[in-house]
């Protein structure tokens, strides 16, 4: 496997490789147990607020949720990562460069 990359990773866990949050955190859906041999391979972005990947009080709590989260599950196609790339854009210039 050469790269796998995981756009606000449901089951996130704290040790992930994870860009783009502040917060550690884990995904709603509670943080699997790991990704066994593939984990070098392994890349995920999660943006500040996020309820989807950001799920552990206080970073989503109901009220954080209900006014940031979904503004930040839903712009990744256009927040910034490092100042100059979108979320998306990082991560299709990663796998063009990693795949090839």
């Amino acid at each position: 496997m050469t790269a796998v990359a995981l756009l606000a990773d449901p089951a996130r866990n704290l040790g992930d490789n994870t860009l783009g949050t502040s917060f550690p955190s884990i995904g709603a859906a509670g943080a699997r147990t790991g990704f066994g041999d593939a984990t070098n391979a392994v890349i995920g972005l999660c943006t500040d607020f996020d309820p989807v990947c950001n799920a552990a009080p206080p970073y989503a709590a109901p009220l954080t949720a209900a006014l940031l989260g979904q503004a930040a599950h839903t712009s990744y196609a256009t927040r910034k990562l490092d100042g100059s790339k979108t979320f998306t854009g990082w991560l299709t210039d990663y796998l063009a460069v990693t795949l090839n």
